[in-house]
């Protein structure tokens, strides 16, 4: 079993007040608050990471971990502006109710932001964060437009968009009788909405829905249904069903021109099956693949020394993981330009210098970040990062990155259709 605490201090840890955490300087010194020889003084800064550590519906223990991570690693730097950080971690587990009581300890315990994935009760937790002018940064979501609405919301990531990015590869790979494999989020509906609209305007007919419940253990009767299409294009599946369906597919007998996926499908889980995944797989994210890119490398470097869990059970290349090491970068970015500039740090500081940040670099891991402009898509105007990347899986069930880098879904989004170039190499 994960952490059964649902309030967690993981110590005053000093990081960065660069989004790059150089970790070539760090020592073996753990929680040293020493940094090439300059001593960490003031007031801690404390950020809390919310996230399903444990949970009956599903757990994503390293969205929470890669955010206490970054902080251990960067503890023998700069921290920000010469402050010590404290992470503070909270189990939400995927539950309203607990979510909210982690909104409510974020205020009790005076953090000036809080980061990290919250799969149910997203709404509660930003209303209460709302009202005391903490900022939220969700490294994934669940979509749900709230999350891209509310003026205290950041999202880095493009949430249930993603959707577009997979039908889209669909008319990468010429699919003519497409599934939705669908998990049954709070998001369901839109993901089917937007993978339907998206096949529409590129001129491929409606995919078949297959519908499963999360807690299924067995997925061989879902994956029975989706006889008759050519291509599987999944809508977000967590890691724990992920390592369920290559065996079940492996068992079906049945053979698809391409399986479209998201970032839940890693290293770990293609090699439990590596006949079904290889050289027919393409993957659609958020962000890059850590162990393929070298921005990764630093974030790389943390999860090694640093990992609470065993990497071979639990994948720290997730987009939730990924998304709340960029979340924690973007919070101490912005913060340590207030303290550097001689101003006083607080939540409601912090969100106004959010709320005004035009270029917040990640360092290659997401592009560049601008807070002040919002989008024109209907019922999302925080959606401040429209881009995803891709990437297949070879033939020996390597995830391979496409060369072309992140694309804009913006014009698919709003409901144009792409060209023959849309893939090409920029």
């Amino acid at each position: 079993m994960f952490e059964k605490k649902t309030l967690k201090r993981v110590g005053a840890f000093a990081l960065t007040g660069a989004l790059a955490v150089t970790l070539a300087a760090c020592s073996s010194g753990g929680d040293s608050k020493d940094s090439g020889g300059t001593k960490l003084t003031g007031d801690p800064v404390k950020i809390m990471v919310t996230g399903p550590i444990n949970s009956q519906t599903a757990a994503f223990p390293t969205s929470v971990d890669a955010a206490v991570i970054w902080g251990k690693a960067a503890n023998v730097g700069d921290g920000i502006a010469g402050h010590p950080v404290e992470i503070i971690t909270c189990d939400n587990k995927w539950d309203p109710n607990a979510t909210a009581d982690c909104a409510r300890d974020a205020v009790s315990e005076g953090v000036v932001a809080v980061v990290g994935y919250a799969g149910g009760g997203e709404d509660q937790l930003i209303s209460i964060l709302g009202e005391a002018d903490i900022p939220w940064l969700p490294g994934a979501t669940t979509g749900a437009p709230v999350g891209y609405e509310a003026e205290n919301s950041f999202p880095v990531s493009l949430g249930s968009f993603q959707a577009v990015a997979r039908a889209l590869l669909a008319k990468k790979y010429d699919c003519k009788s497409p599934a939705l494999f669908l998990a049954d989020l709070p998001s369901l509906q839109l993901n089917v909405d937007l993978a339907q609209r998206t096949l529409k305007q590129e001129g491929i007919p409606a995919a078949k829905l297959v519908q499963y419940p999360l807690t299924a253990a067995d997925l061989a009767p879902y994956v029975a249904n989706l006889k008759g299409a050519d291509c599987v294009i999944d809508t977000g599946n967590p890691e724990s069903i992920t390592a369920k369906l290559g065996p079940a597919l492996a068992q079906s007998g049945l053979t698809f021109k391409r399986l479209i996926f998201s970032p839940s499908l890693s290293d770990t889980i293609i090699a439990q099956a590596p006949d079904v995944w290889g050289g027919k797989t393409s993957l659609a994210s958020y962000y890059t693949w850590p162990t393929k890119t070298n921005e990764w490398a630093d974030y790389l470097k943390a999860v090694d020394k640093y990992a609470s869990y065993d990497k071979k059970k639990f994948s720290y290349e997730t987009s939730g993981a990924q998304g709340s090491w960029i979340a924690t970068s973007v919070v101490a970015d912005v913060a340590g330009k207030i303290l550097d500039a001689g101003n006083e740090l607080t939540a409601k500081s912090l969100l106004e210098a959010l709320s005004k940040a035009t270029e917040v670099d990640t360092g290659g891991v997401a592009p560049v970040l601008n807070f002040t402009k919002l989008s024109t898509v209907p019922n999302f105007p925080r959606l401040f990062n429209p881009s995803a990347g891709f990437a297949s899986v070879d033939k020996e069930g390597k995830i391979v990155p496409e060369p072309s880098g992140y694309h804009s879904l913006l014009g698919p989004i709003e409901g144009k259709a792409t060209t023959d170039k849309f893939f090409s190499p920029k």
